[in-house]
């Protein structure tokens, strides 16, 4: 490697062996205060810049950009107020980058922080962030429980020995089909739907025994969420984590069958909302979302268990048709269309599989 090249392609200063950031950006940085010593002394206000002399990588920028950032600040004790990285000065597409060091008073700042149309300069003023002062952990970490203690009721009522029953009867149908839905997903997405819902269900299966308010139906779906935040990645984790909190918010005002048909459709509502899928965009929500629709229908005129058995078989029915949907959302929809053909969208599946269980559970 050269140190010094010109941009014309002049011969460097120096030639070495290939070296790490760290080392490229301590000498260069050396040989700016050396030439400046002058105006470059500890404790001076200057700007550092790191140019992309053509086509280095963003990422090999931002780990000269810190080297060098460091190494002005740790050995050379200069203030750096401002750090701009970027493609300012190339040549064609030369690999390497460039280091500038411009002292600075306040009316070369006041020139830097103007506002610009240059198409290449940062819009923002690139201010350099102190390091945050480390404060001390407190001796007991506060909880993070609800207003409603976080903990397993001595007995259940009725209702809470229901919840708990149809709680475990979803996580085990999870767990019992996350290969399944593993194999599916390796075909059509990440390959981890399967295992990533089954993170979640071992985290609810472990809490439901400890730590949910299940007498308070609302109370235990707030707490439902923290477990699935806590366990779940991805963007199921996240959108089942806004579900139940949408669901947890409604059951507070009610917590009749008609506060779960609408706390599920809130539920919904808030997973088109930060999702950004709808349904026919073959995700959870054509399993979902017939589901509902079902539920709240059936509900006003029949009981909560068949309301249940006919929100499960329109979810498997929502389900069966994303095999001939097109991916309007998630990773799926960068998947070739004719590799999609005739498997139902995982995350479909999984939610009708849970539907079931829990439909079987309350009959």
């Amino acid at each position: 490697m050269e140190v010094g090249l010109g941009l014309h392609g002049e011969p460097g200063a120096a030639t070495h062996k290939m070296q790490c950031a760290n080392d490229i950006a301590a000498q260069c940085i050396d040989t700016i205060q050396r030439d400046g010593a002058k105006d470059m002394a500890e404790g001076h206000e200057v700007a550092l810049l790191v140019n992309n002399l053509g086509s280095t990588p963003a990422m090999e920028m931002y780990i000269m950009a810190r080297a060098a950032l460091k190494y002005a600040q740790d050995k050379h004790r200069l203030k750096v107020v401002r750090l701009y990285v970027g493609t300012f000065f190339t040549s064609l597409d030369m690999q390497g980058a460039s280091i500038s060091i411009m002292p600075l008073d306040s009316r070369r700042l006041e020139w830097l922080d103007a506002p610009t149309q240059a198409p290449c300069w940062p819009a923002d003023k690139c201010e350099v962030v102190p390091d945050k002062q480390k404060l001390p952990l407190p001796s007991e970490p506060r909880s993070r429980t609800s207003q409603t203690d976080q903990r397993r009721p001595e007995k259940l009522t009725p209702q809470g020995a229901l919840l708990e029953k149809a709680l475990l009867a979803a996580v085990n149908a999870l767990l019992e089909h996350a290969q399944e839905l593993d194999e599916w997903d390796q075909r059509v997405g990440d390959g981890d739907c399967g295992t990533t819902l089954a993170q979640g269900a071992k985290a609810i299966k472990a809490d439901c025994g400890t730590k949910y308010p299940l007498n308070d139906a609302a109370s235990t779906m707030a707490a439902v969420a923290e477990s699935v935040g806590d366990s779940m990645g991805g963007s199921s984790g996240a959108l089942y984590q806004i579900f139940f909190l949408a669901l947890a918010a409604e059951l507070k005002e009610d917590q009749t069958g008609e506060g779960w048909g609408s706390g599920a459709a809130a539920g919904l509502a808030a997973i088109q909302r930060y999702g950004g899928a709808k349904p026919g965009d073959r995700t959870m929500l054509d399993a979902l979302t017939p589901a509902v629709n079902s539920f709240q229908q059936e509900l006003s005129d029949g009981s909560l268990a068949s309301a249940l058995s006919l929100a499960a078989s329109a979810a498997s029915k929502g389900a069966e048709m994303t095999k001939s949907m097109k991916a309007g959302a998630g990773r799926s929809s960068y998947v070739p269309e004719e590799a999609m053909r005739n498997i139902a969208d995982p995350g479909a599946s999984a939610a009708s599989y849970w539907l079931h269980a829990v439909a079987e559970a309350m009959q």
